[in-house]
């Protein structure tokens, strides 16, 4: 939030000006006013003219009255209005274009912006150019976006469905956006850490361009100046941090303490193991009967590299090993090591519906890793808060935990060569129950998404083969 709105929000919310009608009518017009002089030296005239008419269809109080009826705002409306009659808009729109139309063939871009008004008047400039672009806001308010809505988008930058992104702010924040070559903040923030996410979508691979568009003179170079001001106090601040003279590594007083206990399958890499005991662990190697990890009676791990995860995909070791997780403990978890590219042998459909299935149909939390130190890392300190902070033993468990009917259908029905969870769960879905789904004719069973040829066959031939 701009710091001089934020000025006005938090003086309008003290107690002497919460009980003062007319003092808290003056502020929000102070806001209102902000907003509109952000409007039309940072946006577009366009956002500035639909602010001011969204005011006017308001229900008015005496405050808005009075501010609609100020002579110098309605002189800078009617202004506003006549420029965009003759097809005067800010100029920071055509030098957007301009821009964008030299972006090379196949490469992407994001248009960052902080108004989401903003963002409908650039897309319908981009797209009067015949420029290939879609937009991603938040899920708030008139013309928010699902969740599931921004993954779709995304979804379909990164398989080339179009060229240019224009966000919000929902676009500098965790979500996962395709690389791209250029990044281009339409207007500034005065925050160091969205200059450092908008800034950072981009150069992550390859290099990459940022463009920044300021207006001199205008708050947008005050919220640059603001940022960069910020940054460079960050920067001297991490660097006051900085031990100046040699000190002991962190590793040597780890392993004074008493280190937590950690079972570990013999398979399992010698490089994670020599991890775990150089920070300290009790490590005890056992031909373990479920997962690589036993980390307290209630923890235990299956790791993964990226390359390991495809395959088990592939031939469904995956989910039956998630299930005999479930079955003995109550706190599974999954980490998958390594970089995506390595699993360049399935789609990121198949990939990422494995595990969704995780997350949601097994309630297995999943942790990526790059490599066996930050394996090493998690392990360690996971199974030092189980038995520390948990006063948990280390057991290997036998017993056994009965499993939900629903997942022993799901269990039996994915056992098929070539069925996922995903898959078995809509074809549960579809037939209702087990039998349901071996009894189904050929013509029944593709109607299934996710369901050929193939598969149906295969599901026939087991389901009528006699047991030999």
């Amino acid at each position: 939030m701009p710091p001089r709105m934020k000025r006005l929000i938090e003086l309008r919310a003290k107690p002497e000006y919460s009980t003062n009608l007319s003092a808290r009518s003056a502020l929000l017009s102070l806001i209102r006013l902000s907003i509109m002089l952000e409007l039309i030296e940072t946006q577009t005239v366009a956002t500035f003219i639909q602010f001011v008419e969204n005011l006017q269809s308001r229900r008015k109080g005496v405050g808005l009255k009075d501010l609609l009826q100020n002579e110098h705002l309605k002189t800078a409306y009617e202004i506003a209005k006549g420029t965009l009659e003759l097809g005067v808009e800010h100029p920071k729109l055509e030098e957007l274009v301009k821009i964008l139309k030299t972006l090379p063939q196949g490469e992407k871009a994001i248009v960052f912006t902080s108004y989401r008004a903003s963002v409908q008047e650039i897309y319908k400039r981009l797209a009067s150019e015949n420029l290939r672009v879609r937009v991603l806001v938040g899920k708030r308010g008139s013309g928010g976006l699902s969740q599931k809505e921004q993954v779709a988008v995304l979804e379909d930058m990164r398989r080339g469905g179009f060229d240019i992104l224009i966000a919000t702010q929902i676009g500098e924040e965790g979500l996962d956006i395709a690389e791209c070559r250029l990044v281009v903040f339409y207007d500034n923030v005065p925050s160091a850490v969205r200059f450092v996410q908008r800034r950072g979508r981009t150069g992550r691979r390859e290099p990459g361009r940022v463009v920044t568009f300021l207006v001199k003179g205008t708050r947008d170079e005050a919220y640059y100046w603001l940022a960069k001001r910020k940054l460079r106090e960050a920067k001297r601040i991490v660097e006051a941090f900085k031990v100046k003279r040699e000190v002991q590594a962190l590793d040597d007083y780890i392993r004074r303490e008493e280190g937590p206990t950690i079972y570990v399958d013999a398979r399992e890499s010698r490089s994670i193991i020599t991890c775990l005991e150089k920070m300290g662990a009790d490590v005890q190697v056992n031909q373990l009967e479920v997962g690589d990890f036993v980390l307290s009676e209630d923890v235990v791990v299956e790791r993964k590299t990226v390359e390991d995860y495809v395959r088990s995909i592939m031939d469904n070791r995956l989910f039956s090993q998630l299930i005999a997780m479930k079955e003995k403990y109550p706190k599974p978890l999954l980490i998958v090591q390594g970089s995506r590219k390595k699993g360049a042998s399935i789609g990121l459909a198949a990939f990422y519906s494995s595990l969704a299935s995780a997350l949601t149909d097994f309630y297995i939390p999943i942790y990526t890793s790059e490599n066996d130190e930050e394996t090493a890392a998690i392990l360690y300190y996971i199974a030092k808060r189980e038995q520390e902070e948990g006063k948990r033993t280390v057991r290997v468990r036998e017993g056994r935990k009965p499993l939900t009917i629903r997942e022993i259908q799901k269990y039996v029905v994915a056992g098929v060569p070539g069925i996922d969870a995903v898959l078995a769960d809509r074809l549960l879905k579809r037939f209702k129950n087990v039998r349901g789904v071996f009894s189904a004719t050929l013509d029944e069973l593709k109607t299934v998404e996710g369901v050929g040829d193939k598969i149906a066959s295969r599901i026939k031939e087991v389901g009528e083969s006699n047991y030999e």
